[in-house]
């Protein structure tokens, strides 16, 4: 599908700019989207920007350790042999538990007792010897060990338990990434939506079925509307 979108980019001359957009706000009829290097300024906007994973406000974690905790997996440098925990019991973390199981050994802590993942990530994750899930365990804290390796102090059957571990991936869920928006463009939201003028499509929108052929269909929906409003025609 990449491939295809940019062979079709390509056809129409529309040039991709790599580059983090850091803001996006809304002044004299336009909107004005400040990345790294430029500012560009547009009538209409598509905002397509996912989500992203939401980090524990549980506890804090030192800055000693900050390099072996980890929101995502594709953050995680490839390692062989290691112990890893992670925390979550939905999709992602079954789903990257039995990808890191095939070189390392791998604990799922799920703090209540209901598994939120597709039953047939849960059977295989079950199944799989280098997986181990612990469910109704409550991580209270993260430090470094004196061995060096980090240290989760945990609550299960209001006893505590120590578990060692080398690397640690928080998958509790993800949000929205609407970070760039300033307040302004906040507050313009629903009029500048209703006008026709802003867009949101994808994950962005917050909709629990996130889909590639969803997000596609959105995208193409948002471009037949703004061309359909450039016309001057009704929506």
């Amino acid at each position: 599908m990449v491939a295809l979108f940019k062979k079709q980019l390509e056809s129409f001359g529309i040039k991709i700019i790599y580059e983090q957009v850091e803001s996006v706000d809304y002044e004299n009829r336009l909107f004005i989207v400040q990345s790294e290097s430029k500012i560009t300024e547009s009538k209409s906007i598509i905002i397509a920007s996912g989500t992203r994973p939401k980090k524990t406000t549980d506890f804090m974690i030192s800055d000693n350790i900050k390099d072996r905790v980890y929101y995502d997996l594709s953050d995680l440098p490839d390692v062989e042999g290691k112990n890893i925990t992670i925390i979550g019991a939905g999709d992602a973390a079954f789903d990257y538990a039995l990808n890191l199981a095939r070189k390392n050994n791998v604990a799922i802590l799920n703090q209540g007792h209901t598994v939120k993942s597709l039953p047939l990530l849960y059977d295989r994750a079950r199944q799989t010897d280098s997986i181990e899930y612990l469910s109704q365990i409550r991580v209270l804290e993260i430090n470094e060990s004196s061995a060096g390796q980090l240290e989760l102090k945990c609550r299960k059957n209001n006893g505590d338990i120590d578990i060692a571990s080398d690397y640690v991936i928080f998958a509790i869920g993800r949000e929205v990434r609407l970070d760039f928006m300033t307040e302004n463009l906040k507050m313009k939201r629903n009029e500048l939506e209703k006008e026709g003028l802003l867009h949101f499509v994808g994950d962005v929108n917050g909709r629990i079925y996130r889909q590639t052929a969803i997000a596609v269909g959105d995208g193409i929906l948002a471009a037949m509307k703004i061309e359909r409003k450039h016309r001057g025609l009704t929506l």
